[in-house]
C-alpha cells in the first residue's frame, strides 16, 4: 500500500487524469478528481491550483452525466476552498462552467432529435410494420417524441439536476449574490424555454425556501451571511421575483404567479428604497392579468388604476398611451358586478397588494375615473359605454347605443366581452323588472339581440336569467308552457340600488316607516310648540350634568389607563420571559441536535474511513494476487486463471509457485546429472579418436612454420640491402654542397661576432650603472636609517631630561612641603607651650617668590590660624 501523505500535489493529479482520458478510462478519472476535491488534505492547497482540476472534474461529469458525482464534489470544493480569499469567486466560474456546458449539452441533443425528425421521412408507398401498429396502440407518442424522450430527456433531466445544485451552492452567501442571480435567471429562461411548467413550481418553491432561510440567518451570526436591510441585495431579489412573475404570466401558471407577487410585495415592505417605475409598472399589469383570469373584476380594475397613476408620473409619457391605459381602466371598472362579494380578509389582502389603503369599490374607481378626468380622455366608444351603462341606460334603445361600443370591445378587448355581457343583461333585466310584472322571453330576447360576439341565444338568454335570480338581484319565476317571465316583487328583501324610471314596491316598503317619522315630528312641532323647549331644557341639562360628572370621568379613564398599561407590561412581561424560556429550549434543543448530528456525522465518517480503507485493502489484495498471477503465468511455471482468484490468496500462490520451483528443479538435476555423463563419454571418444591426427597435424605444421621462416629471412635481407644503397647515393649528392656550407657559415659567425661583441660591451656599461645606482640607493637607505636613530636618540636624551627636571622640581617641591609642615609644627607646638619663648627680634620671614600656589595658600591658612 502506498505511504499516506499530509500533502498533495494538484498538478500530478491532474497530469494523470489527463492520461487517463487520453486512454479512455474517462470513469476512473473522474473518480480520481473526485477523490482529490472530497479529501481533507485540499483544504491547505492554493486555490488557483484547484479550480483547474475542479473545472475538469466538471467537464468529466458532464460528459458522464453523473449528477450526484457532481453535487457532492462541488459541495466539498466549496467546503474546502470557501475560506481562502478567492475561494468563493472558483466557485462561482466553476458552478458557471458546469451550467455553460449542460446548456451546450442539451443544444446539441436538440439538434440531433430535430436532425432525426427530418431524416425519418414517411415513405408513401412503405407498409406500416406489426411494430409501429403494436406501438402505436399502447401509446399516443409519434416519432418525434419518441426521440426527445431517448435523446433530449436525460440532458434536461441533467441540466435541472445542474440548476438545483448551483442554487443550492450559490445560495444565502453576501459574495455570491450575482452569481445567484445569473443562475436563478438561467433557470427561469430553460423553464420557459421549453415550457416546463413543474420545474418552474419546483424553481419558485426553492426561491421562497431559499428566502425564508435567509431571514432565519438575520437572527444569527454566520460567514457571508446576506443582509435583507441592504438596499443592493433587496433590490437583486426583487429583480428576481419580477422575473419570476413575468415568466408565471408567460406560462399561464396563475397560482403561481399570485404567490410570486406575495413574494414581491414582501420584499417591498422589507426594502427601504421604493422600487423602479417599470418594475412597478409590470407588477401592476401582471396582477391586472391574474385577477381578470380569476374573474375578481373589482381588483382587476384597481390594479389598472394604479397602474395608470403610476404611468401618469412617467416623464415620457404620451397622450395616446395615456388614452390607451384611461380606456382600459374606465373598461375594467364597468365590467365589475353591481353586487361585490367576497370575504373583508381576502378583500384586504388584496388591497395590500396593490398597496390601496382600503378595499375599493366599484363606486369609488368610478369617481376616481370622473375626479381625474378619464372620462375625458378615453376613447369615445367606451365613454359612449359609460354613459348609457351609468345614467341614460333605457333596454330599449340599449342594443342601439351600444353597437358602436361593443364593436371596439370585440375588436380591441376580447376579454371583457363576457363580463360586460352579465352586466348589461343585469342592468337591462333590473329595468324591465321595474317597469312590468310579466314579460314574453321572446320580447326580453329581441332586447339582448346584440352583434357579433355580444350575440346571445334563447338558451343563453334564459341562462343570465336563472343566474340574475341565482344571485340575488331579482325574484323570477319562468314559464315555459307560455313562455313568460314573471317578475316577482317582495318588498322585504334587499335589492341593488340602480337608477330606476320609477320606485318599486320593496323601495317604497323600505322608505315608508322614514317617511312617516319625518310626518310625525312635524304634526308634533306644529300642535305643542313646547316639545322643542322642553327640548332644549333637556339637552341643557344633559351639558350640565355631563361637565359636573366630566372630572370623575376622566379620573376614572385616567385610573383605567393605568391599569390598562399596568396590565400591558405585566402581559409583555410575561412575553418575553415566555419567549426567552421558548427562545432558550429552542436553543439547547437546536445544540442537542447539533451535537447529536456532529457526532452521527463523526461516526458516519469513521464508518466510511474505515469501509474505504477495507476496500483500499481488499483492492491491494486484488491487484496483488492479479500480478503475481499474471507473473507466474508469464514465467510460465504454472498456468492460473487471472478470472478465478477469489479461492487463492498471495500465500497460497507463493506456495504453489515455490512448490512447482522444487519440482522443477529437482526433474533439471536429474536432466543435467544424465546429460555430463553423456558429455563425458563423449569427449573421451573425441580425445580418444583425435590423437593420431594431432601427431600428423605436428609434422605438416612444423614443415609450413619452416618455410615460412625463409621466405621472412630472404625479404628482410633483400630491404636492408636497398636501403643501403639509396642511403650512399643521397651521401654522394650531398657531399658536393659541403664546401658551399661551410663558407656560408664562416661568414655569418663572423658578422654574428661583431654583432655580439657589441651586445656584450652595452650589457657590461647598463650592469656598471645599475650597479653603481643600487650602491647610492644603499647609501641613502642607510644615511635615512642613521639619521633616523639619532632623532630616536636625541628625543631620548630629551625625555630622559625632562623626566629628571621634573623629577628634580619634584624633589624641590616635597622638600618645601617639608620645611612648611616642620615650621606649622613648630608653631602649633609653641602656641600649645604654658609660656611662649621670646620672639627673635628679626625672625626670617619665608620667600614667597620661590614657593607654589599650593604652598602661599596653606602658608595664609596657617598664619590666619594664629
Amino acid at each position: 500500500m502506498a505511504p499516506y501523505h499530509n500533502t498533495v500535489r494538484p498538478d500530478n493529479v491532474l497530469k494523470r487524469a489527463e492520461d487517463l482520458v487520453a486512454v479512455g478510462q474517462t470513469e476512473t478519472a473522474l473518480e480520481t478528481l473526485y477523490e482529490l476535491l472530497t479529501s481533507k488534505r485540499t483544504r491547505g492547497v492554493a486555490v488557483a491550483s484547484l479550480e483547474p482540476i475542479a473545472l475538469m472534474f466538471v467537464s468529466l461529469a458532464v460528459e458522464l452525466r453523473k449528477t450526484k458525482i457532481v453535487k457532492d464534489g462541488l459541495h466539498q470544493y466549496k467546503k474546502n476552498v470557501q475560506v481562502a480569499a478567492t475561494g468563493l469567486a472558483s466557485v462561482e466560474v466553476v458552478c458557471r462552467h458546469l451550467l455553460e456546458l449542460a446548456e451546450k449539452r442539451l443544444e446539441q441533443a436538440q439538434a440531433t432529435a430535430d436532425k432525426s425528425a427530418l431524416d425519418a421521412e414517411d415513405d408513401l408507398e412503405a407498409v406500416e410494420s406489426p411494430e409501429d401498429i403494436l406501438l402505436a396502440a399502447v401509446s399516443n407518442e409519434q416519432s418525434r417524441d419518441r426521440s426527445d424522450r431517448e435523446v433530449v430527456t436525460p440532458w434536461m433531466r441533467f441540466l435541472w439536476e445542474g440548476y438545483r445544485t448551483v442554487l443550492d451552492i450559490l445560495r444565502n452567501n453576501s459574495k455570491l449574490e450575482v452569481g445567484y442571480a445569473a443562475a436563478v435567471n438561467q433557470a427561469f429562461g430553460f423553464a420557459v424555454r421549453n415550457s416546463r411548467k413543474t420545474e418552474f413550481r419546483r424553481l419558485c418553491e426553492m426561491l421562497r425556501m431559499h428566502i425564508q432561510t435567509a431571514n432565519l440567518q438575520q437572527k444569527g451570526v454566520q460567514l457571508n451571511t446576506i443582509d435583507l436591510a441592504d438596499p443592493e441585495t433587496i433590490q437583486r431579489y426583487l429583480d428576481l421575483r419580477f422575473t419570476q412573475l413575468t415568466h408565471a404570466v408567460r406560462l399561464e401558471l396563475w397560482q403561481e404567479a399570485f404567490r410570486s407577487v406575495e413574494d414581491v410585495h414582501h420584499l417591498i415592505t422589507l426594502s427601504k428604497r421604493q422600487p423602479k417605475p417599470h418594475m412597478m409598472l409590470t407588477y401592476y399589469e401582471n396582477l391586472a392579468r391574474i385577477f381578470l383570469v380569476s374573474d375578481n373584476y373589482l381588483f382587476h380594475a384597481a390594479a389598472w388604476y394604479r397602474y395608470y397613476n403610476l404611468y401618469t408620473q412617467h416623464p415620457h409619457a404620451t397622450t395616446a398611451e395615456l388614452s390607451r391605459f384611461a380606456t382600459r381602466f374606465l373598461l375594467a371598472a364597468l365590467t365589475i358586478p353591481a353586487q361585490e362579494t367576497g370575504d373583508d380578509a381576502k378583500n384586504n389582502k388584496l388591497a395590500a397588494l396593490l398597496n390601496l389603503p382600503k378595499v375599493p369599490t366599484r363606486a369609488s374607481l368610478l369617481a376616481a375615473a370622473v375626479s381625474r378626468e378619464l372620462v375625458e380622455i378615453a376613447e369615445p366608444s367606451i365613454v359612449q359605454l359609460y354613459r348609457v351603462l351609468e345614467s341614460d341606460f333605457s333596454p330599449l334603445t340599449a342594443r342601439k347605443e351600444l353597437a358602436g361600443s361593443f364593436a371596439t370591445i370585440e375588436a380591441h378587448f376580447p376579454a371583457y366581452v363576457q363580463p360586460l355581457s352579465a352586466i348589461v343583461l343585469s342592468k337591462l333585466f333590473t329595468q324591465v323588472s321595474k317597469v312590468y310584472e310579466s314579460v314574453k322571453l321572446e320580447y326580453l330576447i329581441k332586447l339582448t339581440a346584440f352583434e357579433g360576439a355580444f350575440a346571445l341565444t334563447a338558451f343563453e338568454v334564459e341562462l343570465a336569467l336563472v343566474k340574475i335570480a341565482r344571485d340575488g338581484a331579482l325574484t323570477l319565476k319562468i314559464d315555459h308552457d307560455s313562455r313568460v317571465v314573471t317578475f316577482v316583487s317582495e318588498p322585504y328583501t334587499e335589492s341593488v340600488e340602480v337608477p330606476s324610471l320609477q320606485s318599486s314596491p320593496a323601495e317604497l316598503i323600505k322608505t315608508q316607516l322614514a317617511r312617516l317619522t319625518k310626518t310625525l315630528m312635524s304634526s308634533i312641532a306644529i300642535i305643542d310648540p313646547s316639545v322643542e323647549v322642553r327640548a332644549k331644557e333637556a339637552e341643557a341639562a344633559a351639558i350640565t350634568r355631563a361637565a359636573a360628572n366630566i372630572q370623575q370621568e376622566r379620573a376614572a379613564l385616567v385610573q383605567r389607563r393605568e391599569i390598562l398599561e399596568d396590565r400591558k407590561r405585566s402581559t409583555d412581561k410575561q412575553k418575553r420571559e415566555r419567549d426567552a424560556e421558548a427562545e432558550k429550549k429552542r436553543k439547547e434543543q437546536a445544540l442537542a441536535e447539533q451535537k447529536a448530528e456532529q457526532e452521527r456525522q463523526e461516526a458516519e465518517t469513521v464508518r466510511r474511513a474505515r469501509e474505504k480503507m477495507e476496500r483500499e485493502k481488499d483492492a491491494i489484495r486484488a491487484n496483488e494476487k492479479k500480478k503475481l498471477a499474471e507473473e507466474i503465468n508469464a514465467k510460465g511455471i504454472i498456468k492460473i486463471d487471472v478470472e478465478k482468484l477469489e479461492e487463492l490468496d498471495s500465500e497460497k500462490l507463493r506456495l504453489m509457485q515455490v512448490e512447482q520451483l522444487a519440482k522443477d528443479k529437482n526433474e533439471m538435476e536429474e536432466k543435467l546429472k544424465s546429460l555430463a555423463k553423456r558429455m563425458d563419454h563423449i569427449e573421451r571418444a573425441y580425445r580418444r579418436y583425435e590423437l593420431p591426427l594431432l601427431e600428423q597435424d605436428k609434422e605438416t605444421q612444423k614443415e609450413t612454420d619452416f618455410t615460412t621462416y625463409q621466405e621472412m629471412k630472404t625479404k628482410i635481407i633483400s630491404k636492408a640491402k636497398k636501403e643501403h644503397e639509396e642511403a650512399v647515393v643521397v651521401r654522394d649528392r650531398l657531399a658536393r654542397v659541403v664546401p658551399d656550407f661551410t663558407k656560408f657559415r664562416v661568414s655569418i659567425d663572423i658578422a654574428n661576432k661583431e654583432k655580439l661583441a657589441e651586445a656584450q660591451r652595452t650589457a657590461q656599461i647598463h650592469l656598471a650603472n645599475a650597479k653603481q645606482a643600487r650602491i647610492d640607493e644603499y647609501k641613502q637607505q642607510k644615511l635615512a636609517e642613521l639619521q633616523a636613530q639619532q632623532a630616536i636618540a636625541q628625543k631620548a636624551e630629551a625625555d630622559a631630561a625632562r623626566e629628571e627636571k621634573l623629577r628634580q622640581q619634584a624633589e624641590l617641591q616635597r622638600e618645601r612641603e617639608a620645611e612648611v609642615e616642620r615650621t606649622l609644627r613648630e608653631r602649633r607646638a609653641a602656641a600649645s607651650a604654658p609660656l611662649r619663648a621670646p620672639v627673635p627680634v628679626a625672625e626670617a620671614a619665608p620667600d614667597l617668590s620661590k614657593m607654589s600656589f599650593a604652598e602661599k595658600m596653606k602658608l595664609k591658612r596657617a598664619q590666619s590660624g594664629r
